[in-house]
């Protein structure tokens, strides 16, 4: 260690000067204290750290379902024919407002004509020069190419009214009554729901649906009515299954004065 080696050091110095210096006496030995420091052993403190990891934290998710979204149903519009009228639209609605919204549906007019009925032949009836007769003084007859005509009166020109329709002969047949009857239904599968009534006008026959649609009936075989063996007007029975429909109307029309039958 080096004080012990520091105090020999000092030790031989000391013992070199008595010998050389005999008028010195004895001297006192000179003591150099050497002190010895030794830190004390340190002793550390085992100390066993248990260290504790928490447990992973999982953040709460949170999932946000967006419900679909159903588009609203629009319902199509209804164009049964009806007894009262053409699907919503019913006798007494305004004239335009039943043609624009027609025509919506079947494409602008083909036809569009407008009638003067000046002569006052009674209550309800009103004709003019070209034996025609109406139910009031002004009439408007506006036709589809689907063969629908709608009918429309009024007292003047410029107000007027919805109050009829027929539909005639259209071979793709795009309307047609509640029960599903349309130009070229057999009367064959319409027993229950067509009332055809007994005679009429050689093949042709009329009749009616259960919601008061009128029904011009043609028969290919056996006519409605005819002339017997006897040569006398006869009514006679065709078979359902050879009378088919040719025209169907409601409300009111604009008539001939004069007809065949």
């Amino acid at each position: 260690m080096r004080p012990p080696v520091i105090a020999m050091a000092a030790l031989l110095v000391v013992a070199a000067a008595c010998s050389s210096n005999k008028r010195l006496e004895s001297a006192p030995a000179e003591t150099v204290a050497s002190t010895s420091t030794s830190a004390p052993a340190s002793t550390a403190a085992s100390t066993t750290e248990v260290v504790t990891t928490p447990a992973p934290t999982t953040a709460a998710t949170t999932s946000t379902v967006t419900p679909e979204t159903t588009p609203p149903t629009t319902a199509a519009p209804d164009y049964t024919l009806r007894g009262n009228g053409i699907g919503a639209w019913v006798f007494t609605d305004g004239a335009q407002t039943v043609v624009d919204a027609l025509s919506t549906a079947f494409g602008a007019p083909e036809s569009d004509v407008l009638t003067a009925f000046p002569i006052v032949a009674g209550p309800g009836d009103y004709q003019n020069d070209a034996e025609e007769a109406f139910l009031l003084p002004f009439g408007r007859t506006v036709c589809f190419a689907n063969t629908l005509c709608t009918v429309h009166g009024g007292d003047t020109a410029d107000v007027l009214s919805f109050v009829g329709w027929y539909y005639v002969e259209d071979g793709a047949s795009t309307l047609a009554t509640s029960q599903g009857i349309t130009i070229g239904s057999r009367w064959a599968d319409f027993l229950d729901t067509m009332n055809v009534g007994s005679g009429g006008c050689y093949s042709d026959g009329g009749g009616t649906t259960d919601d008061e649609v009128s029904l011009f009936l043609r028969s290919s075989g056996t006519p409605f009515s005819g002339v017997d063996e006897a040569g006398n007007y006869a009514v006679f029975s065709p078979d359902p299954a050879d009378v088919t429909v040719v025209q169907m109307q409601a409300g009111s029309q604009i008539g001939t004065l004069y007809g065949d039958c």
